[in-house]
């Protein structure tokens, strides 16, 4: 019981690490955006670009902690943190989802790169 309190613990470090991380990326994300005077298109790929560096790190802290299973844990850590960035995306549009083929290329991107940052670890 005790090794499976200290996972959920990991995992949650793990998550909060990822949002963190996020919040970083996306303030210089915006900042070259706006002072790069970038199109919506190029805001488009950075955020992509993001999805795929957090995903990354964040399976590979994953799979450091946890040392077995590297890439399901990594798997693991993508899954939680696309949950949670669908849930903020439905609290700010009132529920709706504009984009559900955009939705399932986040989903995709962000699991498959999360799994490959737990197997490099």
């Amino acid at each position: 019981m005790e090794k499976q309190k200290g996972n959920g613990i990991r995992y949650l470090v793990t998550l909060l690490f990822m949002f963190v991380l996020t919040i970083l990326l996306l303030l210089v994300g915006t900042a070259l955006v706006y002072y790069g005077d970038l199109s919506a298109e190029t805001a488009r790929i950075i955020i992509t670009v993001i999805y795929i560096l957090v995903g990354m790190s964040g399976g590979f802290l994953m799979g450091k902690m946890m040392k077995v299973r590297k890439f399901v844990w990594g798997i693991l850590a993508g899954i939680g943190y696309f949950a949670c960035l669908l849930i903020i995306s439905l609290a700010l549009n009132q529920g709706t989802v504009e984009d559900v083929i955009q939705l399932l290329i986040t989903f995709v991107l962000v699991v498959a790169s999360s799994m490959i940052g737990g197997m490099i670890s």
